[in-house]
């Protein structure tokens, strides 16, 4: 914009000289023959001038090169006029083309005339920022008339003594181009052919078998071999499967582009194939890119695989040097757990609370009674086995104080709960720190407390995200559970005997467990009643539970003035922007309870917090709202998720959630 405003206040545009000339023929036919004849002599006087000046500027630039030519020998002269690359010669002051020799006229089809054309017509992706800045090397190669070339380039100062070096000399820039075409397309070619390495997995496939004959596992084995070797048909990659439910695949980087832009189709049409039971079968896709080491890429590999089960499943997921891509995720998660992992989760869950000086548990920041009924539950086990125990957490920031509350009228519970800065002070190097309901790392309630301590554990039940904590001794992540309390109960069944739990603590776990499966009417399996049963048997009373989540009147009326303001996108999804704060707790109920509307299959909650939005979303077992969510920096379960979207207003992010839900409805296509 500053090169055009530059040309057109340049001498040289013949359009003023035109808009002078209708003002005076407009003065003559209004009768004013006295102006009009100034208005000519003003045209005569202003052409004049123009004229002077467009003859001095072609003396000065034609000075400038019989300045150069003059200040070289002949050899160097006849050089610069045979130079055998591509060469121009441009005013940088609005790009204007002085000179080119035949081979830049060859390559550009600029005429060989000085003052005619301009660098930005020719090319239009061109900046000459960096020879202003001093640099000798354009840092990207320009595209000229479909081939590429790299730019060299030099300013050229104006010589003492030469009629350049008035105040007004425009400076002058030598660019060199050479020709790269054949490099480009040989790096295209490269980052084409650079392989990946792959592992695709069934599903929760020994589950799916275990109760089919010899003869139909044969078939359904069979159907799954013919289905993933058609997906990678005319990729040519190299695929094989080394195990019943495991496959292996290595495939050039423009195949699985192709893929990618296929959205891995295989997940679908694997999604199309059932067990005899009717059960579909899906699939888990793990991809690993190296720019240079094919072992790297194979551990890349692993990690996205282990990435792609612990996010429940059915979806690709993608692992470079930096990011972790995901792809796909969209159907309900089924149960893969075993009695065996948790037994040895919670061997090693008591080895290390035993080996420790103390236990510091943590959950996530604005904690909720899923997150402090696990902390009392682990915080329990620790105190069983005579280990100092404390609970991290903010109580200004929390939907779980009645819960809280009633854990510290407990003689034991008393003074377990601190704040985050008490947790750093009393930190120390053999200290375990276990993370519970959360595995993000900025969601926890105190990231500088984790980057603190070493020794760290993992229990979460939600999806995992990218950003997720790598560094642990121990990781208990299970996205098919209900709640983190119910994996929390699951691991004190084999460390705590019912009598010994105190009622207290087990209506802590029964209420998260509550709160995440919606009094067990969502997300819940054949486990999450297995706990509930032990709870129940150590004394918890559903009663007592159920007034955790009792309201006053005025959070109840809030919570429906809230429902009341909900407007509805495509005939079944419910979004409110609430323009003032509300407390957490209520926002979430309100997302709960628009699911309870006919036709509502999803709901979103957005509402003011500090300076950002906070989204609660909920969903029936049609919609993934954990993976609109994350397009949104959040995440969770597939029915209930949120996220905390910073420095931005309600409005502006309503319309973010609208395009993440467009995107997810083209990545996955309308429910049924």
């Amino acid at each position: 914009m500053n090169k055009r405003l530059q040309r057109l206040l340049r001498p040289g545009f013949h359009v003023y000289f035109l808009m002078l000339l209708f003002f005076a023929v407009l003065s003559v036919a209004f009768g004013q023959p006295v102006l009009a004849s100034l208005q000519g002599a003003a045209i005569v006087i202003f052409y004049l001038y123009y004229r002077l000046r467009e003859m001095a500027r072609q003396r000065e630039v034609l000075s400038h090169i019989e300045t150069l030519a003059n200040h070289v020998d002949n050899a160097a002269s006849d050089s610069l006029v045979s130079f055998p690359l591509p060469m121009l010669i441009v005013n940088l002051d609005g790009d204007e083309i002085v000179w080119a020799n035949s081979q830049f006229n060859d390559i550009s089809g600029v005429p060989d005339r000085p003052f005619s054309n301009h660098l930005s017509n020719i090319t239009q992706d061109f900046d000459l920022k960096w020879i202003l800045k001093g640099k000798t090397e354009c840092p990207s190669d320009v595209l000229l008339n479909d081939r590429y070339y790299h730019v060299y380039g030099s300013v050229i100062r104006p010589f003492k003594g030469s009629q350049a070096t008035t105040q007004n000399a425009s400076l002058l820039a030598v660019l060199y181009w050479i020709d790269t075409t054949d490099v480009h397309h040989l790096k295209q070619a490269l980052t084409d052919t650079r392989p990946a390495f792959g592992i695709l997995m069934v599903d929760n496939y020994e589950e799916m078998v275990k109760d089919i004959s010899e003869g139909e596992k044969s078939s359904l084995r069979a159907a799954i071999d013919e289905r993933v070797s058609r997906s990678f048909e005319g990729t040519g990659a190299y695929l094989r499967r080394y195990d019943r439910d495991k496959y292996l695949f290595v495939i050039d980087n423009a195949a699985l582009q192709q893929l990618i832009v296929g959205k891995f189709a295989v997940l679908n049409t694997m999604r199309e194939l059932t067990t005899p039971d009717g059960v579909p079968i899906t699939l888990s896709i793990g991809i690993g890119i190296h720019d240079n080491h094919f072992a790297e890429a194979s551990s890349y590999a692993s990690l996205a695989i282990d990435m792609a089960q612990a996010r429940g499943g059915d979806q690709a997921v993608i692992k470079d040097a930096l990011n972790f891509n995901f792809y796909g995720g969209h159907s309900k998660e089924m149960e893969k757990r075993t009695k065996v992992k948790s037994r040895i989760v919670a061997n090693t869950l008591k080895e290390l609370i035993i080996e420790s000086d103390q236990v510091l548990i943590m959950g996530h920041k604005e904690s909720d009674i899923d997150s402090v009924g696990a902390a009392a539950g682990i915080a329990f086990i620790a105190q069983s086995l005579d280990i100092p125990v404390y609970i991290v957490i903010d109580q200004n920031n929390t939907a779980a104080q009645p819960l809280i509350d009633r854990l510290k009228a407990q003689p034991t519970f008393e003074n377990v709960f601190i704040t985050p800065d008490d947790g750093m002070i009393r930190a120390t190097a053999q200290t375990l720190l276990i993370i519970v309901d959360t595995s993000r790392i900025d969601y926890v309630e105190s990231p500088a407390l984790l980057q603190a301590l070493n020794n760290v554990a993992v229990i979460d039940h939600h999806r995992r995200a990218a950003d997720y904590i790598e560094r642990t001794a121990l990781s208990f992540h299970e996205p098919y559970a209900s709640s983190t309390c119910e994996l929390v109960t699951e691991l004190m069944q084999y460390l705590i005997e019912p009598k010994a739990l105190t009622r207290a603590v087990a209506e802590a776990l029964l209420g998260g467990i509550a709160l995440d499966s919606k009094f067990f009417s969502m997300h819940t399996g054949v486990r999450t009643f297995e706990a509930a049963t032990y709870l129940r048997s150590a004394g918890a009373d559903m009663t007592s539970v159920k007034k955790m989540f009792q309201t006053d009147l005025s959070d109840s009326m809030l919570r429906y003035e809230i429902i009341r303001k909900a407007s509805v996108v495509r005939d079944y999804i419910a979004i409110v922007t609430q323009e003032k704060p509300v407390p957490v707790a209520i926002a979430a109920q309100a997302a709960d309870e628009l699911l309870d509307i006919r036709t509502i299959r999803a709901s979103f909650v957005l509402s003011p917090h500090n300076g950002g939005v906070n989204i609660n979303a909920r969903s029936l077992d049609q919609i993934n709202v954990q993976v609109i969510c994350e397009k949104l920096g959040g995440g969770g379960h597939m029915t209930i998720a949120g996220a905390q979207m910073q420095n931005i207003d309600v409005f502006s992010a309503a319309q973010k959630l609208l395009t993440a839900i467009d995107e997810y409805f083209e990545e996955a296509g309308e429910p049924q």
